[in-house]
């Protein structure tokens, strides 16, 4: 692992577990400056606006990473960000209007929203930043909206003790964060770059964005699809023990996520110079951090894990180690398929990755039907395990078939 792998590593690392810990805190405060019953809230406004950002980003993370940052442009990347963003935000604001929520839980819903398009705009900026490999500046920026957001977030709540007053308090600093950090940095590194070729048209990425941008949003809606039946056979409250429960083994997706950040770029162009063996070595690397982790973290949660969540999140919790073990297991299988995801992101295979969501939700749907109504909070980890098996199973055999043809070809 060369210098400048490390240093793009450990910036991405550090920020992304910087930003979950900073968003973990979050939660954290309101269970215990407020209720399970708005941590509950909070989880399903994340549910239910999750799926539908990542449809309109069209996955243009995985996209910029590659020579298409110069072959379409930013211009065109940044154009077709800013329609989706605003169709999404108009769209579900008339489906907020039309549904039977309260007052103050669709404005909760509404400031979620808006925070998810700010994020996205910042997002496609730090794409043009992981393409430059300056994963220095993406850190950075994730640093400042996870501690200082929260820090708005807590005092707001802390004092007037009511969920959309904190939203608005942290959607106000994302959104200076963006204007006078995230679009400044941006346009330095565009003068830096090589002139766009433009040998792209904007369909023509709409095209390889549009099957990406449907696998990503049934890849979230499938992961939220069980805390939707929660909320709809059980209540809030048992929404937020899941989804406070749930929460941890996502910190174990940012270092999953900072790897990917470091090594995407890398990898794509190692596959681009048909240098298949390190390419596979490197996928193999990540897979042995992934298998280090997860050995960590199983084995503190299994000697520990009932005292770990009553200090975290108060006595209410200690009888959920059960759940949060299915939950960690889950993580591995999903976070494994992650790894085949992103070497097949790197190969520019985008293909065929629609089929296996639609696929998976089904599977999800009817496992949520059956286990939830049964076995509660642990049938819905049950069910999540189910999922994450099955599409981890179909990318690494996608990927083995990639590997395979390219080899012949060379």
């Amino acid at each position: 692992m060369n210098h400048l792998l490390f240093k793009n590593f450990s910036w991405s690392f550090i920020g992304n577990v910087i930003y979950a810990l900073s968003q973990w805190v979050l939660l954290i405060v309101i269970t215990r400056l407020g209720s399970v019953y708005d941590a509950g809230v909070y989880a399903l406004g994340l549910a239910v606006t999750a799926p539908f950002i990542l449809l309109v980003n069209l996955n243009f993370t995985a996209l910029q990473s590659t020579n298409l940052q110069v072959q379409a442009g930013f211009l065109s990347f940044r154009m077709i960000r800013l329609l989706g963003n605003f169709s999404f935000f108009l769209v579900f604001s008339i489906i907020l209007i039309m549904s039977n929520y309260d007052f103050k839980v669709s404005l909760v819903f509404l400031l979620i929203a808006l925070g998810k398009v700010v994020e996205s705009v910042s997002e496609l900026y730090y794409g043009l930043f992981q393409y430059n490999e300056r994963l220095d500046l993406v850190a950075i920026s994730t640093i400042k909206r996870g501690i200082i957001g929260t820090l708005f977030f807590g005092i707001a709540y802390y004092y007037y003790g009511e969920l959309y007053i904190a939203l608005t308090m942290i959607l106000a600093y994302w959104l200076i964060n963006l204007l006078f950090y995230d679009r400044p940095n941006g346009h330095k590194l565009l003068q830096l770059m090589p002139k766009s070729s433009y040998t792209l048209t904007m369909w023509e990425l709409l095209k390889l964005g549009i099957p990406l941008g449907i696998a990503a949003c049934i890849s979230s809606f499938n992961v939220n699809i069980p805390r939707i039946f929660l909320e709809n056979y059980l209540t809030f409250e048992d929404l937020g023990y899941f989804s406070a429960v749930f929460y941890l083994v996502l910190i174990m997706g940012k270092f999953m996520t900072s790897l990917a950040s470091a090594f995407l770029p890398r990898l794509a162009k190692l596959y681009e110079q048909n240098q298949i063996n390190q390419f596979i070595n490197s996928i193999k690397l990540i897979i042995l951090f992934l298998g280090i982790l997860f050995l960590f973290i199983f084995n503190v949660v299994y000697f520990f894990g009932s005292e770990m969540l009553g200090l975290i999140y108060g006595e209410a919790y200690t009888n959920l180690r059960k759940l949060l073990l299915l939950i960690i297991f889950y993580g591995l299988l999903n976070y494994l398929g992650f790894v085949f995801e992103t070497g097949l992101n790197a190969m520019k295979e985008f293909r065929f990755r629609m089929v296996n969501e639609v696929f998976v939700t089904i599977i999800i749907i009817i496992g949520c039907l059956y286990f939830i109504p049964h076995f509660h909070l642990i049938g819905a980890a049950a069910v999540l395990i189910i999922a994450a098996f099955v599409k981890c199973c179909f990318l690494f055999a996608l990927f083995l078939l990639k590997v395979y043809i390219r080899r012949r070809g060379v």
